[in-house]
């Protein structure tokens, strides 16, 4: 890396119009739901199989989580 240019996260933006997401924004399944599957800022549809992908990565976080409880044992 060059003197200054450190690795940085990337923040989240909307792929179409490149608005920053907030706070509020990055809840995905409510945001998609209160937003009707479009952009808060452009209007753009937001396509559903990102909602499906984090619904269904939500849901194996929880199951995950009744069955093995927060542990860091393995």
């Amino acid at each position: 890396y060059a003197k200054g240019n450190y690795a940085k996260k990337a923040d989240p933006y909307c792929m179409s119009c490149k608005h920053p997401l907030e706070r509020r924004d990055l809840y995905t399944i409510f945001s998609y739901i209160i937003n009707k599957g479009k952009c808060r800022f452009c209007a753009v549809n937001i396509p559903t199989k990102i909602f499906f992908t984090e619904t269904v990565v939500t849901i194996a976080y929880i199951i995950a989580y009744l069955q093995y409880g927060f542990t860091i044992d393995y």
